[in-house]
């Protein structure tokens, strides 16, 4: 129900209503009218239900340095009384991110790292009020103190199903990850928790058995006796499958395979995804993949 007026033979919705006061006009707030059962119903301002929405539902940084801080994130709303009120409360998860403006409809969250690569996450609840209907929203935050530079050049293969390059890979996008420690013959899905592109100086490793993979002087790969950067893999054994066996389409059989060159190949884009203390299965050519790792305690970089 509304308050309608007539203007000009035309009928609409009031947008203002005032009445007289000590002898001057104010605005009226609102309006209601008693229904034939004796309830009220509000007939101005017209009302809608609260309804809101997030611009995100993950946000993630990383840095150099100390400490982090993570994309912003905003909560919009509209209808209800218009009297909005925004918590931020922490679900689960690492409880030393902190949530700048924990009373805002936009945020950020940070911080303090002091090892580089290493990642933290937890999930935030915003919840919406309008003093009468209340609304939550779930947001992801990531944050990672890193040295942006143990990447896959952009036209790096990480998928074995769609051909998805490095370049293209999104937050919460799939990839596609074995256990590199223990070298379990098998492969799970996880989501990237983080991809950004850079700048770094690269190498292109070649192994005995073709398969190649382009990436950062400082990209971690998986060898038999643990992660060794990419610059410094001249005749280790890498660990690399082919494409039917990342995909799961035939028994993963990994293939310890010596590298036969690592030549340099100048400065190159590079995409930083990270999936935790986790090994991705990365590939130049999309035949043959090797396990590319941001691992921790590889050396300064």
């Amino acid at each position: 129900m509304t308050v309608n007026i007539r203007k000009s033979g035309t009928i609409s919705a009031a947008t203002m209503i005032r009445r007289s006061s000590g002898g001057s006009m104010v605005n009226v707030s609102f309006a209601k009218r008693r229904q034939a059962d004796g309830s009220w119903v509000q007939v101005f301002p017209t009302s809608t239900p609260l309804s809101g929405s997030a611009s995100t539902t993950g946000v993630y940084g990383d840095s150099s340095s100390s400490p982090v801080f993570s994309d912003y994130v905003t909560i919009n709303a509209s209808g209800g009384s218009g009297n909005y009120t925004w918590s931020w409360a922490r679900v689960s998860g690492d409880t030393s991110i902190i949530c700048e403006s924990p009373n805002a409809s936009t945020t950020r969250f940070r911080r303090a790292i002091t090892i580089k690569d290493t990642y933290y996450e937890a999930v935030w609840r915003c919840t919406l009020s309008d003093g009468t209907s209340t609304l939550t929203f779930n947001v992801t935050v990531g944050l990672s103190r890193t040295s942006n530079t143990t990447c896959v050049v952009v036209e790096t293969y990480v998928s074995p199903f769609d051909d998805t390059q490095a370049g293209g890979l999104a937050v919460n996008d799939p990839l596609y990850i074995t256990d590199a420690y223990s070298a379990q013959p098998d492969v799970t899905v996880a989501p990237a928790r983080k991809s950004h592109t850079y700048q770094a100086e690269c190498v292109r490793v070649t192994l005995a058995n073709g398969a190649v993979l382009e990436c950062s002087l400082t990209a971690p790969l998986a060898t038999r006796h643990g992660f060794v950067k990419a610059r410094d893999v001249l005749d280790c054994e890498l660990a690399s499958a082919p494409r039917d066996q990342v995909a799961g389409t035939q028994p993963l059989e990994i293939q310890w395979s010596t590298v036969v060159s690592v030549v340099g190949i100048g400065v190159r884009a590079v995409q930083l995804i990270y999936v935790e203390d986790r090994a991705f299965w990365a590939s130049s050519d999309g035949a043959l993949f090797i396990l590319h790792h941001n691992a921790k305690n590889v050396g300064d970089t």
